[in-house]
């Protein structure tokens, strides 16, 4: 099962964008367009970014489950104004056990994890798990920018274990959680 977003590049030959793949039939998938700053709003270097959100049953639990891709050039001035964007996102699914990862493009101590970190909590517990870049362009990542968190409100799920895999397939490192249900009643 996979759920495409909307498409944000068309190079090349080839359509560009966010996906999710899932073992778990999808049963709902809903996209996202994020906006850029105002400072970058009409720069022709800027990519479209998105998040895409889907619906699986997990054991009889509904699980949202959602992915971002956040913008890279220069300055933090848009992706702090997507994390904005990607909170109000996160707050349609609150009450709900919700999972997002995604290319943040930015390192934990950046102002936008500051805000991310708001009200999604990283599944990493050390702040040296690099994920970027991979092998496939170097000997050893060296920063921290791609992250799998639940939301905060998402008291039903906990994170049991965190691994980064080192590829070549991708310029970026894979991260990999692992999430439990929790008995709370």
């Amino acid at each position: 099962n996979y759920s495409p977003a909307e498409y944000n590049l068309y190079s090349q030959g080839g359509a560009y964008g966010d996906a999710i793949l899932s073992r778990h039939e999808i049963l709902w998938q809903k996209d996202y367009q994020l906006e850029y700053a105002r400072e970058h709003a009409t720069d022709p270097q800027r990519e479209k970014r998105s998040a895409n959100v889907i619906k699986v049953q997990i054991d009889s639990k509904d699980v949202y489950v959602g992915c971002t891709h956040l913008d890279h050039l220069g300055t933090e001035y848009s992706r702090i104004y997507q994390a904005g964007q990607l909170r109000d996102i996160v707050a349609e699914y609150e009450g709900e056990i919700f999972v997002m990862g995604g290319d943040f493009n930015a390192v934990p101590t950046s102002q936008t994890m500051q805000i991310v970190t708001e009200y999604l909590t990283p599944s990493y517990t050390d702040p040296e798990q690099f994920t970027y870049p991979s092998i496939r362009n170097s000997a050893s990542p060296t920063n921290m920018i791609d992250y799998v968190m639940k939301a905060n409100y998402s008291d039903r799920i906990q994170c049991s274990s965190s691994n980064i895999l080192n590829t070549r397939a991708s310029d970026h490192c894979a991260v990999y959680a692992k999430y439990i249900f929790v008995d709370n009643e």
